[in-house]
C-alpha cells in the first residue's frame, strides 16, 4: 500500500489516502492525475507533468503610505479579486493595479488570484501627510 495524492484536471489536490494503486486509479478525477506521496495541496499543485510550488504574488505583508497617494502593484494575475477590509473592491484585468487609501488608518488588503496562484494579504497603514 502507498499514500496517494489525487489531483483534478486543473491541478488542485482533491484527495489523499493510503491504499492500493487500483483504488487510486478508480478515485482519480477525469482528466486528473494520481501521484505517490503526501503532497501539500495548499502550497503545491500538479502542472500536468510534475508537482510544483504554487506561485506567489509579490505583495508585502505590511505597507505604509500617505493618504490619497497612489500605490501601483505590477504583475498581479488577470482575474485577481481585490478585497479591501473584507469587501470586494474589484477584479484585475491584467494591467497594473493602482490603489489609493483615502483615510488615515489601518486597512486590510487581500488579493485572491486565480488558481494556481496563492492568495496574498497585506496590512496597509495610511497616514496623514
Amino acid at each position: 500500500m502507498s499514500t496517494w495524492s489525487l489531483f483534478d484536471a486543473d491541478g488542485r489536490k482533491v484527495m489523499q489516502f493510503t491504499g492500493l494503486e487500483r483504488a487510486a486509479v478508480l478515485n482519480t478525477p477525469t482528466g486528473g492525475e494520481m501521484v505517490v506521496g503526501d503532497i501539500d495541496g495548499e502550497t503545491q499543485y500538479w502542472d500536468g507533468s510534475t508537482v510544483l510550488p504554487r506561485p506567489l504574488i509579490d505583495l508585502p505583508v505590511t505597507y505604509t503610505l500617505p493618504i490619497n497617494t497612489d500605490w501601483t502593484l505590477t504583475g498581479i494575475p488577470d482575474g485577481t479579486v481585490v478585497l479591501v477590509d473584507g469587501a470586494e473592491a474589484g477584479t484585475t484585468d491584467g494591467s497594473d493595479l493602482v490603489l489609493t487609501f483615502p483615510e488615515a488608518r489601518l486597512w486590510s488588503l487581500r488579493l485572491e488570484p486565480p488558481f494556481p496562484f496563492m492568495p496574498a494579504n497585506c496590512e496597509v497603514t495610511a497616514h496623514a501627510n
